[in-house]
């Protein structure tokens, strides 16, 4: 077995335990702050929550939930969650990132 191919199936093996390992922070869930706030301002034109949940294809529990959020806290915005903690430190991504680059 050569120097190269050895190499390279560890960078392959690198490369998979970095895509368990970061957050896939392109994902977000729940409805963005643009559809709640849609939601809330027909709920306060008299629209019930049934006619609400076919005209914008939302569930009616998306409905409710979204009015009781904001007659709660007032405000449509996304709340920081927890998360899975990280398995790594600083340290370790930073020599784990210079194994793939190099």
């Amino acid at each position: 077995m050569s120097l190269l191919t050895i190499w390279l199936s560890w960078k392959q093996k690198i490369i998979k335990l970095l895509q368990v390992l970061l957050p896939k922070t392109w994902v977000k869930k729940g409805s963005s702050v643009v559809k709640r706030s849609k939601i809330v301002t027909l709920h306060e034109e008299r629209y019930g929550e049934r006619p609400l949940s076919e005209k914008l294809k939302f569930s009616k529990t998306a409905i409710h939930q979204a009015v009781a959020r904001f007659k709660t806290f007032g405000n449509f915005q996304d709340f920081s969650r927890a998360g899975r903690p990280k398995a790594t430190s600083q340290r370790n991504d930073h020599m784990i990132k210079k194994m793939v680059v190099h």
